[in-house]
């Protein structure tokens, strides 16, 4: 499995649902899906797996966030907004953001 979220097959979420973390540092980040704004597509990385996973804001959103406290994951906030999206782009912040975002963490957290 890759750590890189990019990588990451976009499952489901559900109550069954789980990551599959192997390390200490834990980090996920929510998106709005564009393409539907009551979904959301969460992902997530330890430094050697990445997941993503789309579920309603409304049905699913507090029992994603009680996952990642059970799990002890730090949820980080998004960078920063943007007026303007490219025509494919599927979530904000983009895929290659949140990776940027979790690879800085990930080098914060190392140092």
């Amino acid at each position: 499995m890759s750590s890189r979220i990019a990588d990451a097959t976009l499952e489901t979420f559900s109550t069954s649902w789980r990551a599959g973390w192997r390390g200490q540092r834990r980090y996920a980040m929510l998106t709005s899906l564009l393409g539907d704004p009551g979904r959301f597509v969460a992902y997530g990385t330890d430094g050697f797996i990445a997941f993503r996973v789309e579920g309603s804001w409304r049905a699913d959103l507090a029992r994603f966030v009680a996952r990642m406290a059970i799990d002890g994951v730090e949820l980080i906030p998004p960078p920063h907004t943007a007026l303007v999206f490219a025509p494919d782009q599927l979530t904000f912040p983009d895929a290659l953001t949140v990776q940027g975002c979790f690879d800085a963490r990930m080098g914060q957290a190392a140092a």
